[in-house]
């Protein structure tokens, strides 16, 4: 009821910019550029609120291998990274390990867990990605360097708008927590001092690897995991 005519309103003002550059008013073209990019937000705003309420059906779940999975997101957001400038080590030590999941909805989870670590770091900041085995879970953590999450904001982290810090919709713990709750797993968010927050997402084990030897896949960059959860996978 919302996408399709914010779909017409956007062509309408992309048609509307380039009429306004052909015919030289240079001012119009940037006032209708700005109008198409707040509806552009609302339209990603609405999406982000429907991953909130989707649920997952059982004929979607299937084996999916955690770090082949956590290496993949990670490097669809590099671009991002590099953007903004910010750094990513990994120490990865789940290889062979799968989870019961809906692959799509996971990875969004994920990437959700990574925009939020990458927006709350900022500019120049640095993110660690860790994913470890705890007793039946896989434990997978993303600690940032930005501004510690105090007081009313870590309290309210994981409800919708509430952490709306102007850089973003304050909508990706509240999407990473409802779709790791409907895989029977948990996200928590631990603040440090002076500065920095860890954020845990924990799923439950549904297959190990046939030897619990499996290779150690840690590393200073993201780049090297692939190698490693391809070979894993």
């Amino acid at each position: 009821e919302i996408n399709n005519p914010l779909t017409s309103v956007l062509g309408v003002i992309q048609l509307l910019s380039e009429r306004a550059r052909r015919q030289a008013r240079t001012r119009d073209a940037e006032m209708l550029d700005r109008a198409g990019d707040e509806a552009q937000r609302i339209r990603t705003i609405m999406k982000r609120l429907l991953a909130l309420t989707r649920r997952l059906r059982a004929d979607e779940l299937a084996e999916v291998e955690i770090q082949a999975l956590l290496v993949a997101t990670l490097r669809m957001s590099e671009r991002s990274f590099a953007a903004d400038s910010v750094s990513v080590g990994c120490d990865l030590d789940t290889a062979g390990y799968t989870v019961l999941a809906d692959f799509s909805a996971l990875q969004q989870a994920l990437l959700q867990l990574v925009d939020d670590a990458r927006t709350r770091c900022g500019a120049g900041g640095e993110i660690r990605v860790t994913a470890r085995v705890s007793a039946d879970q896989v434990v997978v953590q993303l600690r940032d360097d930005g501004e510690t999450l105090r007081g009313e904001r870590l309290e309210r982290a994981f409800e919708p708008f509430a952490d709306d810090d102007g850089r973003s919709d304050g909508l990706s713990l509240a999407i990473a927590c409802r779709i790791a709750t409907e895989h029977g797993g948990t996200v928590e968010i631990e603040p440090h001092e002076p500065r920095g927050n860890t954020v845990s997402m924990r799923l439950p084990i549904h297959g190990a690897p046939a030897s619990s030897r499996h290779d150690d896949a840690s590393g200073d960059s993201f780049a090297a995991q692939e190698e490693a959860a391809c070979a894993a996978a």
